[in-house]
């Protein structure tokens, strides 16, 4: 299930976020529709919640691209 946040290019954050957010909503009481879903060009797909730190999306036509998050791992680094 990706719904489809229509014209980002034009909202602020906040208004992406709500919309974000009432589509996320809407999908847990199973009220998307297949216009909700369809035309998609761009997908981020956060797996970070689920402790996985690398994954390979997969791109769904007839989007061009997509981008995989995974988990923030603090690891130790060297200064020199």
């Amino acid at each position: 299930v990706v719904p489809v946040v229509r014209n980002p290019d034009t909202k602020g954050i906040r208004e992406i976020d709500a919309e974000i957010r009432a589509l996320t909503e809407k999908a847990r009481k199973g009220g998307l529709t297949p216009d909700d879903m369809a035309n998609g060009t761009f997908t981020i797909t956060n797996l970070g919640f689920a402790d996985i730190d690398l994954f390979t999306p997969i791109i769904r036509p007839p989007e061009s691209s997509i981008l995989g998050v995974g988990r923030i791992v603090k690891k130790p680094w060297v200064r020199h």
